[in-house]
């Protein structure tokens, strides 16, 4: 896999999408204008889908939210991943 990008997670919530607008820009086929947002709460960063047209998914299954943990790997679509690192 090829790493395109490294964000860090400092503002409580980011989007994630295609147009240039978003926080975390993913320039990828099946990647909708505004695909997904990360959130901190209750101690914790969350991703969930923004009602996207492909959803997100963790490990094959496609999920609305999930609370981050250190490795995951969370598909955008086919082509594009967000892979989420605790350092």
């Amino acid at each position: 896999m090829v790493i395109v990008g490294v964000r860090q997670l400092n503002k409580p919530i980011l989007s994630i999408g295609r147009i240039s607008g978003n926080d975390i820009q993913v320039l990828a086929d099946r990647v909708s204008r505004l695909h997904a947002r990360i959130r901190w709460e209750n101690g914790s960063w969350l991703i969930e889908d923004a009602d996207s047209l492909n959803g997100i998914s963790l490990r094959g299954n496609r999920i609305d939210r999930h609370t981050l943990m250190n490795g995951d790997r969370i598909m955008l679509g086919p082509k594009a991943a967000l892979h989420y690192q605790v350092t």
